[in-house]
């Protein structure tokens, strides 16, 4: 039987690595992935199955400009062909260590932009991914 726990995260217990190098400038990250579902119809008003069809996986990374170069300096204005994965993992203090990994994921377009006042760049990293992995 699995051990349940309340145990939350907050954002300074996870490491975020792509590429396989530490992003020290990640603000933040967003994933998204599931199957789609269609309802099956048939005779009546109600649906008669759940179909599962194509399996989706995307997300943004929050990066400060830094990481941002960091990306570029690496892979140039090559960066959207190259397939990396993306790992996070966390615990709390004195919690397990969790790990979760985006497999096969391609970076998508970045846009830079500073307005007068900002004190730094966040910049949204789009990407979208093959598979991903819980608890590895």
């Amino acid at each position: 039987m699995a051990l349940y726990t309340s145990e939350q995260y907050s954002f300074n217990d996870i490491t975020v690595v792509v590429g396989g190098r530490i992003l020290n400038g990640c603000t933040g990250i967003e994933i998204e992935f599931g199957y789609e579902h269609e309802v099956i119809r048939g005779k009546g008003a109600k649906g008669q199955a759940i179909n599962q069809k194509n399996f989706d996986a995307s997300g943004t990374l929050k990066l400060l400009q830094s990481e941002v170069e960091a990306i570029f300096d690496t892979w140039g204005v090559d960066y959207q062909k190259q397939y990396v994965e993306i790992t996070w993992n966390f615990s709390a203090d004195g919690g397990t260590l969790r790990t979760h990994q985006v497999k096969m994921a391609k970076l998508g377009k970045i846009k830079l932009a500073l307005n007068q006042g900002d004190s730094h760049m966040v910049v949204d990293v789009p990407f979208a991914a093959l598979d991903v992995q819980l608890d590895v």
